[in-house]
C-alpha cells in the first residue's frame, strides 16, 4: 500500500513536470494563397519600443533586442534550410515577422492528500511554482496582396539558463509547420 501511494504521487508529479516543460505550437493559413510559388522572403522591421510600449503592457513583456535577434536569427536558418531566399534589396515574395512577449505566471497545485508516517494518510500539501512562459508568434504576409498568409504560434516554459535554446526550438517547431501541406 505504501509502495502504490509513493508511485502515484511520484507518476503525478512528474506528469505535471513534462506538462508545464513542454513546446506547444499551432498554426493557420489563407488556403488562398499559393504558397508553392513563394520562394524569396525578408524580415519585417521592427517596430519602435515606444510605440509597443503601451500595447504591450496587459498582455506581458516585449522581448529585448538580443532575443529578437536571437529568434529572427532562427527564422532566417529555418527558412534557407527549406529552400527559401532571403532578399535584402528588392521585392520578396513574403515577408516575415516575430513577436515575442513574457510573462511570469504563478502556478499553484494543491494536494489534498498525502501519504504519512506508519502508513497513514494525512492532509495535504501546496506547492507554488513561478514559471517563466514566452509566447511566439510568426507572421508571413504576401508581398502583392499584404495580407496576412500564414501564422504560427508557440509558447514555452523557460527554464532558467535555457532561454536561447529553448525559444530557438520553438521557432523550429512552429516553422515546421510552414508552408503549409496545402497552398
Amino acid at each position: 500500500m505504501k509502495r502504490g501511494a509513493l508511485s502515484f504521487l511520484l507518476l503525478a508529479t512528474l506528469a505535471g513536470t513534462i506538462g508545464c516543460s513542454g513546446i506547444v505550437v499551432d498554426a493557420d493559413y489563407d488556403p488562398g494563397v499559393n504558397f508553392r510559388a513563394m520562394k524569396s522572403f525578408s524580415i519585417m522591421e521592427r517596430p519602435s519600443r515606444d510605440r509597443d510600449r503601451d500595447r504591450d503592457r496587459d498582455r506581458g513583456r516585449s522581448a529585448g533586442p538580443i532575443t529578437m535577434k536571437r529568434i529572427e536569427d532562427a527564422v532566417r536558418r529555418e527558412l534557407t534550410a527549406k529552400g527559401f531566399v532571403e532578399k535584402l534589396g528588392g521585392k520578396p515574395d513574403f515577408r516575415v515577422a516575430a513577436h515575442v512577449t513574457t510573462k511570469e505566471r504563478i502556478e499553484v497545485d494543491h494536494w489534498g492528500y498525502a501519504y504519512g508516517r506508519y502508513g497513514r494518510w494525512r492532509s495535504g500539501y501546496t506547492t507554488v511554482t513561478k514559471l517563466n512562459e514566452a509566447n511566439v508568434v510568426i507572421d508571413v504576409v504576401d508581398t502583392e496582396t499584404r495580407d496576412l498568409a500564414w501564422r504560427g504560434w508557440g509558447r514555452v516554459i523557460i527554464e532558467p539558463g535555457e532561454r536561447a535554446g529553448q525559444l530557438d526550438e520553438t521557432v523550429t517547431k512552429i516553422l515546421a509547420q510552414f508552408p503549409p501541406s496545402r497552398g
